[in-house]
C-alpha cells in the first residue's frame, strides 16, 4: 500500500520540527524527537535517518534525501528553499499549513460521500432482489449490483486521488519539473481547474512571499517557486517569470506578459513592488486564494452527495422499469397460456 502523502503524523512532526527550529534545537536532535510524533515506522524511519545523518555532518541536501519515502518531491523543494535562504521556519509554516489544508480538503469530502455511498450500496443490493424472487435473470440481478457498486467504487477513489496531493517537482534546484499532459488535463475540465488553479496560484504567493521576506533575490525566488509548484503549466509559468527577472525586467512586466497568470494576482504583485510591500502583498494573496480553495471544497462537499443520491434514485426507478416488465411478461404469458 503506497504512503498516504498527507499523513497527518508526519504533519506532526513537521510541526515538531518547526518548534524546535524556532528554539535553536541541533538538527539532529530535532530529527529524533519528530520520529516520536509519527504514526508509522516508515515515517520513523525516514526522520531517524535524517538524525543520523545530521550526526554524521551531512549535506542539506542529503538530510532532504532521507525524506523521499514521505514527503513528495514539491514539498522536499519547499524544505531545500528553507535550507538555501535560511528561512527554514518560514518555508516550515508553509509547508505545514499546505498539507493540513489539503487533508481537511480530503477529510471533509470523504464525510460527506461516507452516507450517500453506503446508500447507493445498499440499493444495488435491495433495488433488484424483488426482479429476482419473481423470476427475473440472475444476469440482470448480477450487473444491477455491479453497475452502482462499480460507480460507487470509482467515485470513492476518483474522490481520494483528485483531494491527494499531486505533486510533481524536483526536490531541488531551480529547473522546474516538464509539464505532464495530466497538467493540461486538470486544467481544462471546469470544476477541477478551479481547485487546481488556486492551489497552485496560493503556492506560488505564499512561497514567493517567504522567500523575498529572507532577502532572496527575486530571479532565484522565481526559480524555487517553479520547483515546488504542483502542476506542470504553472511551473512552466514560474520559470517563464525567472527568465524575465534574469533579464532585467520587473516582476509586474513580467506578469503581465504571461496569459496564466490572472489580473488580480498582477496588480497585487505589481503595487507591492512599486511601495516595497511585495511580501506582504503575496502573503495576503495566498491567504486569499486558500480561502477561496476551502469555500470550493465546500461547495464540492454539498454537491457530489446531490450527484450520488440523484444516482440512486436512477437506479432505483431502473430497478421498478425492469420490475414492471417481468411482471407485465408474466401476466402476458398467463394470459396466452
Amino acid at each position: 500500500m503506497p504512503f498516504d502523502a498527507l499523513d497527518p503524523g508526519v504533519t506532526e512532526a513537521l510541526r515538531a520540527w518547526r518548534m524546535q527550529e524556532s528554539a535553536g534545537v541541533a538538527l539532529e536532535k530535532t530529527f529524533a524527537t519528530a520520529a516520536g510524533s509519527c504514526g508509522s515506522l516508515e515515517a520513523q524511519r525516514c526522520f531517524l535517518e535524517a538524525s543520523r545523518r545530521a550526526v554524521s555532518g551531512a549535506a542539506p541536501h542529503e538530510l532532504i534525501e532521507a525524506f523521499e519515502p514521505i514527503l513528495p518531491p514539491a514539498e522536499r523543494a519547499v524544505l531545500a528553499a528553507g535550507f538555501r535562504t535560511g528561512r527554514l521556519d518560514r518555508m516550515l509554516d508553509c509547508l505545514i499549513s499546505r498539507r493540513e489544508l489539503w487533508h481537511r480538503a480530503r477529510r471533509q469530502i470523504r464525510a460527506k460521500l461516507l452516507l450517500p455511498i453506503g446508500i447507493l450500496a445498499a440499493a444495488s443490493v435491495i433495488a433488484p432482489l424483488p426482479g429476482l424472487i419473481l423470476g427475473g435473470s440472475t444476469l440482470l440481478f448480477v450487473v444491477g449490483m455491479a453497475l452502482p457498486l462499480s460507480a460507487a467504487f470509482v467515485l470513492w477513489r476518483a474522490a481520494n486521488a483528485f483531494i491527494r496531493a499531486r505533486q510533481f517537482a524536483q526536490a531541488s534546484g531551480e529547473t522546474a519539473a516538464p509539464e505532464s499532459r495530466i497538467d493540461g488535463l486538470l486544467l481544462s475540465i471546469p470544476l477541477v481547474a478551479r481547485f487546481e488553479r488556486l492551489r497552485n496560484l496560493g503556492e506560488f504567493a505564499s512561497v514567493l512571499g517567504h522567500l523575498t521576506g529572507a532577502g532572496v533575490l527575486l530571479s532565484e525566488s522565481l526559480g524555487i517557486c517553479a520547483a515546488t509548484l504542483p502542476n506542470g503549466r504553472y511551473r512552466s509559468a514560474a520559470s517563464r517569470l525567472a527568465d524575465g527577472a534574469r533579464s532585467g525586467r520587473t516582476l509586474s512586466e513580467c506578469l503581465s506578459a504571461d496569459p496564466a497568470w490572472p489580473q488580480e494576482l498582477t496588480t497585487a504583485f505589481s503595487v507591492g513592488e512599486r511601495s516595497g510591500t511585495l511580501e506582504e502583498a503575496c502573503l495576503r494573496l495566498a491567504a486569499a486564494y486558500r480561502e477561496d480553495y476551502q469555500r470550493a471544497v465546500d461547495q464540492l462537499a454539498d454537491w457530489v452527495p446531490r450527484i450520488l443520491y440523484l444516482l440512486v434514485a436512477l437506479f432505483v426507478v431502473f430497478c421498478i422499469a425492469m420490475l414492471a416488465l417481468n411482471v407485465a411478461a408474466s401476466i402476458r404469458d398467463a394470459m396466452n397460456g
